[in-house]
């Protein structure tokens, strides 16, 4: 037998061993799988990652993961968490003044501020800083609160380009300086959670 029931609310006993449950009993299954639940304020509501261990190089700023993702709530928080598994070269080369940044975007809306790796001249008595500065692991996170739309499917990406250079420096992802081989991990989580 199948059917529906409409109430407003459900609410369990007020008092005894179960006082304010509702218990699904042990065989049964709540299925709301074409619904959406409306968790609690700081609960997560879905999580996605993408992952890339190709080696790479390039000195324009490039999307390195892009992650679809498609919000349940538009009041949520979307968390993005970014790591980069990367260096700069060219090798034995000096890199002082050379720099890359790591930035977040939904679309081609930029969100937050770069995180820049700038290269800072030798100490001592080297004045120069060569390169490649690899096997350099960096993380960045922001929330973003606003422009996005229940049901909605967005393109967040995690981006990586080149700053302050002169004379074709370039960015390496996932890789050995000297061989290519790939080295590392750079990846991209993308978390909707309840506020």
């Amino acid at each position: 037998m199948s059917g529906t029931l409409q109430v407003g609310n459900i609410i369990g006993p007020t008092t005894g061993t179960d006082a304010n449950k509702v218990i699904i009993p042990s065989g049964q299954t709540l299925d709301a799988s074409a619904a959406t639940i409306v968790p609690s304020a700081g609960q997560i509501i879905q999580t996605k990652t993408v992952t890339v261990s190709t080696p790479s190089t390039g000195s324009a700023p490039s999307n390195i993961n892009t992650v679809e993702f498609t919000p349940k709530l538009s009041n949520s928080i979307i968390r993005l968490d970014g790591v980069w598994h990367h260096g700069i070269g060219p090798k034995q080369v000096n890199l002082d003044g050379w720099g890359h940044h790591f930035r977040f975007f939904r679309g081609s809306t930029a969100l937050g501020q770069r995180h820049m790796h700038d290269v800072y001249p030798g100490a001592f008595t080297v004045s120069y800083t060569y390169g490649p500065e690899w096997f350099i692991n960096t993380v960045a996170m922001i929330e973003n609160t606003t422009g996005h739309v229940a049901g909605t499917t967005y393109s967040y990406h995690q981006q990586m380009g080149i700053d302050f250079s002169s004379g074709g420096a370039f960015w390496m992802l996932n890789r050995c300086h000297a061989s290519g081989d790939a080295r590392g991990t750079t990846s991209l989580t993308v978390t909707e959670v309840a506020q």
